[in-house]
């Protein structure tokens, strides 16, 4: 490397030339090849050649600088001292039209007037020291949103355009909004010709009488009407129409599909608590030609029903010619009949008599009782 660090120069350690030696081309070139590329790492003072890299003057001053001219030139600090010291303007100063309002360029009286609200007549001077900026001033030009970060005070009616968007932050006039908005002092009717979504909790009172339309609150609801909604994972569904058909019977939905409600005249029984239950069931015989039935549903406990059957009495290839004859069991007092079933006794006769029977047997059976 032909400089070190800080600039200095040093030849490479090589043998010197000496009296009587015989020269090396090794020893011999490379010296004077280190000192080309050292000249070629040095700044010319006629500037014919560039500098490539970046000067640490270190705390050093250029003196003697020219002033600048191209944009691209330094400046001197006479340059900068004569910028710096000139802060007064002794005619009237000329700035070019704003191109862009977001950024800091200077205003023009001309475009301040017509961009800003002014409060001062308009054909008043603009003091110099009044600081025309885009985050100072209302601009009345301006379609984008401004904020007013202070307490604006208006002495006079202030007039607002109409409302075209309601998403936005616009004005809302009087006249609009009385016509927009519910009124909470107004003791007259109010219409509301769109729907409403309330966010929170509504609280309405109760109605005055249930012929008008008045709003309802869940508490009136739910004492007066019948419930429709049925409880979940019970599997029935809700009832969305309840009416009454021309002979007085009650109908779900239009009856077209839906089940018709019975009247009590409807009842087979006179004794509308009387509840009938017609099955047929399939037994076996004991020893003895006893068999017991069981009711699919059990009646009130306590009650005796009333049983009727008939039994089928000649099973296939069995008793050929004999006929089968069935009695209730009794006991000291009454059949063998409870709410829950009974037991009955089989026999199969000819002319000799009547003879116990084992085989099973197939009952047709009508129980009538309470539930």
């Amino acid at each position: 490397m032909p400089f070190d660090g800080n600039g200095n120069y040093t030849l490479p350690p090589v043998y010197k030339a000496t009296p009587g030696t015989e020269i090396l081309t090794t020893q011999h070139n490379m010296p004077l090849e280190d000192v080309q590329s050292a000249l070629n790492a040095v700044l010319l003072r006629n500037g014919s050649a560039p500098v490539t890299d970046n000067w640490n003057m270190g705390s050093n001053r250029i003196a003697f600088l020219a002033n600048g001219v191209a944009d691209s030139d330094a400046a001197n600090m006479g340059q900068l001292k004569a910028l710096l010291n000139n802060t007064v303007l002794t005619g009237v100063a000329t700035v070019p039209a704003v191109t862009d309002w977001r950024t800091y360029q200077p205003v023009g009286a001309k475009d301040a007037d017509a961009r800003y609200a002014s409060n001062t007549a308009l054909s008043d001077a603009v003091s110099a020291t009044q600081k025309w900026a885009n985050g100072q001033f209302l601009q009345l030009a301006n379609p984008n949103s401004q904020a007013v970060t202070g307490p604006v005070a208006f002495s006079g009616k202030t007039t607002v355009p109409a409302v075209t968007d309601f998403t936005g932050d616009d004005a809302l006039s009087a006249k609009v909004a009385d016509g927009r908005y519910m009124q909470l002092t107004n003791s007259n009717g109010q219409t509301v010709s769109g729907p409403v979504a309330f966010g929170g909790k509504t609280i309405v009172p109760n109605p005055p009488s249930f012929t008008g339309g008045d709003a309802l609150n869940a508490i009136s609801a739910e004492d007066r009407y019948v419930k429709s909604v049925p409880i979940a994972g019970s599997g029935n569904i809700r009832i969305t129409d309840l009416w009454e058909n021309a002979d007085g019977r009650a109908v779900f939905g239009d009856g077209t599909s839906a089940p018709i409600l019975a009247n009590l005249a409807d009842l087979p029984f006179s004794d509308t608590g009387l509840k009938e239950q017609a099955f047929t069931q399939w037994t076996t015989l004991d020893q003895y030609g006893h068999g017991i039935f069981t009711f699919p549903t059990a009646f009130r406990a306590g009650t005796v029903p009333v049983v009727t059957l008939t039994i089928d009495c000649e099973p296939a290839g069995t008793y050929y010619q004999h006929s089968r004859t069935y009695s209730f069991i009794r006991n000291n007092t009454a059949p063998s009949i409870s709410n829950s079933g009974f037991m009955i006794a089989v026999g199969v006769t000819d002319g000799g008599g009547v003879y116990v029977s084992t085989l099973p047997v197939v009952a047709h059976i009508r129980a009538t009782g309470y539930f």
